[in-house]
């Protein structure tokens, strides 16, 4: 999930997460985890807002470019 930079501030993150989590909630997934890089620090302030939970931190076994771990566990 990504919003153009030139886009950022507009709401775009929020209306792709609410509808990635009304999907979840559809197939009713119990938990969700994301994995990503902390350079990406305006998804980390959006991930926070919607529930999610910093479960690891460092670098990651399976996928190189990410370096921290969110879990939100009560969709």
């Amino acid at each position: 999930m990504a919003v153009s930079p030139g886009l950022e501030g507009n709401g775009y993150g929020g209306v792709l997460m609410e509808t990635c989590l009304e999907k979840l909630r559809e197939i009713e997934a119990s938990k969700v985890y994301l994995l990503f890089n902390t350079k990406l620090d305006v998804a980390i302030t959006l991930y926070k807002k919607y529930g999610f939970e910093t479960t690891y931190f460092g670098e990651h076994a399976i996928c190189a470019r990410a370096n921290i771990v969110m879990e939100r566990n009560d969709l």
